[in-house]
């Protein structure tokens, strides 16, 4: 996450989405290619339900994850559905569809960015203003 390069007002930053380390694609499972046991050591907190057998949307699980912890602010995980009980409708529903314990329930990679997009501009009708900023520790920085 940064806020270098930005020429927007938002208050949130530019984001790159990159493998958190658990993910291979389908393909490369299928041809042999991948096995879990060649995934680099994992944060246990944030595994998707069915680790060690990864697949292109068990990233998508971690990140519901990590997005949680956003949502929370806080950088610890919590448990429960107490969770999201102060979320907006469109969050919870794309957090509730990344965090499905079965992968093929989630979003795929490809289907993430507009799924997100449409709940965001439900969010946005009838706004005022586009949310408040991060906390600093959601930056590195403590």
């Amino acid at each position: 996450m940064t806020w270098q390069n930005r020429s927007d007002n938002l208050p949130y930053p530019t984001l790159l989405l990159a493998d958190f380390g658990c993910a291979v694609f389908g393909s490369e499972v299928r041809a042999g290619n991948a096995e879990p046991g060649q995934a680099p050591p994992v944060d246990h907190d944030f595994v998707p339900p069915e680790h060690p057998h990864f697949s292109d949307r068990s990233d998508i699980y971690s990140l519901g994850l990590i997005i949680l912890c956003l949502a929370n602010r806080s950088p610890q995980k919590v448990p429960g559905p107490k969770v999201l009980q102060n979320a907006s409708a469109p969050m919870r529903t794309v957090m509730e569809r990344c965090l499905q314990n079965q992968p093929l329930r989630r979003p795929s990679p490809q289907q993430l960015p507009a799924f997100v997009l449409r709940n965001y501009q439900k969010w946005l009708v009838g706004r005022r203003d586009c949310g408040v900023a991060l906390p600093s520790w959601a930056y590195g920085s403590g």
